[in-house]
């Protein structure tokens, strides 16, 4: 019998592959199951953006309700969030080189604003979000991510060919030179 290492992730997801919390394991297997689906029928910007949109409408309510609560003075007052939004998510540098760091930075700090948004941080920016999942839903019906990825790639190659088209006159191009063997020349290819 061969030697199996052991499972070097999480126990909880030894716990959802062999079904030990049945509860938990369906709908986490569920919520794939209809992910996929919908992400088989609708393009990835309409699923993204409709979840954000219910994200957002449901930490929304929970916000204001909480609001509502304390300004009856049946609260404490206290952030429904906050646990989530004083979540430390940062990560340190030393390891990282240069480009890395910048990397680690900026997806840090989207993580973070993310969840300011979703956790309702601030209230009017959390709306303005609301507005822009709603109208990317619309987007997200006409254009499939292919399409947007075609879109968006437009600008990258035009200002490539600005780069080539505009480049100083002491700028030359140089191939390395290289020999072909007679075996893949055009001429052994069609004889």
């Amino acid at each position: 019998m061969p030697c199996v290492p052991p499972w070097p992730g999480p126990p909880a997801v030894l716990d959802l592959i062999y079904w030990r919390d049945m509860e938990r394991t369906g709908v986490v297997f569920t919520g794939l199951v209809v992910g996929l689906l919908s992400l088989f029928q609708l393009s990835i910007v309409t699923v993204v953006s409709t979840l954000s949109l219910a994200v957002v409408c449901c930490t929304v309510i929970v916000r204001v309700y909480y609001h509502v609560l304390h300004a009856l003075q049946w609260g404490d007052g206290v952030h429904p969030f906050k646990w989530y939004l004083d979540y430390d998510i940062s990560l340190s540098g030393e390891k990282a080189e240069h480009h890395m760091q910048r990397i680690i930075v900026l997806t840090v700090s989207a993580i973070a604003e993310m969840k300011r948004i979703l956790f309702v941080g601030n209230l009017i920016d959390s709306l303005k979000y609301l507005v822009l999942a709603y109208l990317l839903t619309f987007v997200g019906a006409i254009f499939n991510g292919l399409t947007l990825l075609i879109i968006g790639k437009i600008p990258f190659a035009r200002r490539s060919r600005a780069l080539v088209s505009y480049r100083p006159p002491s700028f030359t191009w140089t191939l390395p030179s290289c020999s072909i063997p007679a075996l893949y020349t055009t001429s052994s290819l069609y004889s």
